[in-house]
C-alpha cells in the first residue's frame, strides 16, 4: 500500500509535524483557507476539497503572484508517490470550479503555458481563529435540520470563540493522533471484514481535528468498525467504546455521533424505550455544538428523523446535508438511499446505494441494494445480489432473511422453500424441515405460507414476515389488526409499506390507505 492511499484513509494524519506554517490562515476575496485546520470557507459556507487538491491549494497560495513550476508543485504535493502529470491540471482545474473561476474579474490561478501556474488573487494573512462570520448559530443548524428540528431536544449552541482556540491549540499535538491512527490500521488490517474494504473514517469529513487524543481516537476506530458489521448485537458491543472515548476526550464530537449511533441501535434492536433515543438525540446535539459541520451527525439525525419520529421532510434534509458535507461517505449515501426508496423513488435510491457500494462494498450496502431493487420489483437482479452475498460472505446475516421473499416473489417456489428452510437452520431451528417439504409436496407453496405465519409474533423485529404473509394470503382483517399492533409499537419496518410489493393485496382496502397516513407516508 503505498503512502498516498494510507493518507487519504487518515487524510490528516500524514501532515501532522509537518512544519509551523500549518496554522497559518489566508484571506483572498470572500474565502478563508485554514490550513491548520484543513478548511476552506466562502463566507460562512464550507467547501470540501479532496486532500491533495487542498494541498495544491494551500501550495499556490502561499507562493500568491509567483510563477510556482509544475515540477515543483508535484514534488511538493506528492513527494513519496509516483502519479501521473495529468493530477495536477486535474487539480487546478477543480480548484477553478470551486472558486467560482471566471471571465469577470474573478479570476484566481493563470496558467503559464508550459511552465505552471501562478494565483493572482492577492492574499492577506489571517489570524489563527475562525471568523464569527463563519461560526454556525443555533438557528442556521435548526433550518439545515428542518421544521421539526425542536424535537430533537435543546437548540444547537453556539460555538465560541475561546472553543475555535481550543480546536486550533490542539491541531498543534497531532504526533499522539499519528500513533493511534496507526494502531487502529493494523486493526483494520486484521479485520478484513468487508473483502478488504473498510470503513474508517467514513462520514467523517469536516472534522478537524478529529481528537488529540490517542487512546480516544483508538476506541472511536474500534466502535466504529464493530457498528459497520452491522449484526444484531453491534449497539451493545460499541456502545462502550464510544462512552470511553468520551471520557478521554469529552469534546470529541465524533465519539458523541458513535454513541448516538450505538445508542440507536440498542433501541431498534433490543430495548424499544424511548430514553434510548432521548440520549441518542442528546448525543447528536453535543457533537454539532462542537462540530456544525459533523456529517455522522447529520446522517444518525437522519435515521432518528425517518424510523422513529416518521419525519420524512426533516429525514431528507438532514440525509442530503450529509451528503453535502462528505460526499465520501457511505454511510450518507446509504441513509439518502433507504430514505427515497421507502417512497418508490428507485431509480435515485438505487444511485445513491451505488454510491455507497462504490465507496464501501460491505454486505450490508450490497444487501440493502437488493431491498431497493425488491421494492423495484426486479427480483431476478436482487437473487444474483443476494446470492454473491451468500457466495463472498456466507456467515454474514444479511442475505438470509431475504433471499426466500425474493424466491417467493419471483413464483420460483422450490427454491422459497430451501431458502426459508436454510435460514431457519442458520437461526438453530432445523426441526420443522421434513413437516415443510411434506406440506410443500402436498399443497404447494400456500400451505406453507399458512404454516409459518404464525412464527414471528407482534412486536417482534421479524414481525414484518408474518403480517406480509397474512396479506399475501389474503386474510385482510388479521393482517389490518396485525398492523395496528405495529403502529403502537412505531415498528421500524412500517415506513417501508409504499413500496413493499408484499402489500399489493391488501392495497384497496380503504384501512390501508388509512395505515399509511398514519405512518406519516401519504
Amino acid at each position: 500500500m503505498s503512502c498516498e492511499k494510507v493518507s487519504i484513509f487518515f487524510p490528516n494524519l500524514f501532515e501532522a509535524g509537518m512544519g509551523d506554517n500549518k496554522n497559518k490562515t489566508y484571506r483572498f476575496k470572500s474565502f478563508l483557507l485554514n490550513v491548520g485546520e484543513r478548511q476552506l470557507f466562502d463566507g460562512d459556507k464550507e467547501l470540501q476539497l479532496t486532500p491533495k487538491t487542498f494541498d495544491v491549494l494551500v501550495y499556490l497560495v502561499e507562493n500568491a503572484g509567483h510563477l510556482v513550476h509544475k515540477d515543483d508543485l508535484m514534488k511538493a504535493v506528492w513527494p513519496d508517490s509516483f502519479v501521473e502529470e495529468v493530477n495536477v491540471p486535474r487539480s487546478v482545474h477543480h480548484l477553478r470550479k470551486t472558486l467560482r473561476q471566471d471571465n469577470n474579474g474573478n479570476r484566481f490561478i493563470e496558467t503559464i503555458p508550459t511552465k505552471g501556474y501562478r494565483f493572482t488573487m492577492p492574499v492577506a494573512k489571517g489570524s489563527d481563529d475562525l471568523p464569527a462570520a463563519i461560526e454556525m448559530r443555533s438557528d442556521e443548524v435548526a433550518a439545515d435540520r428542518g421544521p421539526a428540528a425542536t424535537a430533537v431536544g435543546p437548540p444547537v449552541q453556539t460555538v465560541k470563540d475561546s472553543d475555535h482556540k481550543k480546536v486550533s491549540n490542539a491541531a498543534l499535538s497531532r504526533r499522539p493522533v499519528l500513533i493511534g491512527g496507526f494502531l487502529t490500521f493494523l486493526l483494520v488490517l486484521g479485520s478484513f471484514w468487508f473483502g478488504g474494504v473498510t470503513p474508517f473514517n467514513a462520514g467523517t469529513n469536516g472534522q478537524a481535528p478529529p481528537t488529540s487524543n490517542a487512546g480516544a481516537y483508538r476506541l472511536f476506530q474500534e466502535g466504529k468498525l464493530i457498528l459497520d458489521r452491522r449484526y444484531e448485537n453491534n449497539g451493545p458491543e460499541a456502545l462502550p467504546k464510544f462512552e470511553e472515548a468520551i471520557k478521554l476526550d469529552p469534546n470529541y464530537a465524533l465519539a458523541h455521533v458513535g454513541k448516538a449511533d450505538a445508542e440507536w441501535r440498542v433501541f431498534i434492536r433490543h430495548t424499544q424505550s424511548h430514553d434510548d433515543i432521548a440520549r441518542a438525540r442528546a448525543s447528536i446535539n453535543k457533537a454539532l455544538a462542537l462540530n456544525p459541520a459533523n456529517a455522522y451527525a447529520y446522517t444518525v439525525l437522519c435515521r432518528i428523523y425517518s424510523t422513529y419520529d416518521w419525519d420524512f421532510s426533516a429525514a431528507e434534509k438532514a440525509c442530503r446535508r450529509a451528503v453535502e458535507l462528505d460526499p465520501n461517505s457511505h454511510d450518507a449515501h446509504h441513509e439518502l438511499a433507504m430514505l427515497v426508496t421507502q417512497f418508490a423513488r428507485h431509480d435515485e435510491a438505487l444511485a445513491e446505494i451505488d454510491a455507497a457500494v462504490a465507496i464501501a462494498p460491505t454486505s450490508f450496502n450490497k444487501r440493502n441494494r437488493a431491498v431497493i431493487l425488491f421494492h423495484a420489483k426486479r427480483y431476478g437482479e436482487g437473487i444474483k445480489e443476494l446470492e454473491e452475498i451468500k457466495a463472498s460472505d456466507p456467515e454474514s446475516p444479511h442475505w438470509l432473511s431475504w433471499l426466500w421473499w425474493f424466491y417467493a416473489m419471483n413464483r420460483d417456489y422450490d427454491l422459497a422453500l430451501e431458502s426459508y428452510i436454510d435460514w431457519q437452520k442458520r437461526l438453530g431451528r432445523p426441526e420443522s424441515e421434513n413437516e415443510l417439504r411434506t406440506i410443500y409436496s402436498t399443497h404447494g407453496w400456500n400451505g406453507v405460507q399458512q404454516a409459518i405465519v404464525r412464527e414471528f409474533k407482534p412486536g417482534e423485529p421479524a414481525a414484518m414476515h408474518s403480517v406480509a404473509l397474512l396479506c399475501q394470503l389474503g386474510k385482510m382483517d388479521e393482517t389490518f389488526e396485525f398492523l395496528e399492533n405495529e403502529l403502537k409499537n412505531r415498528t421500524l419496518w412500517m415506513i417501508s409499506l409504499i413500496p413493499d410489493p408484499r402489500f399489493d393485496p391488501c392495497r384497496s382496502d380503504p384501512r390501508f390507505e388509512s395505515v399509511l397516513k398514519r405512518v406519516g407516508l401519504k
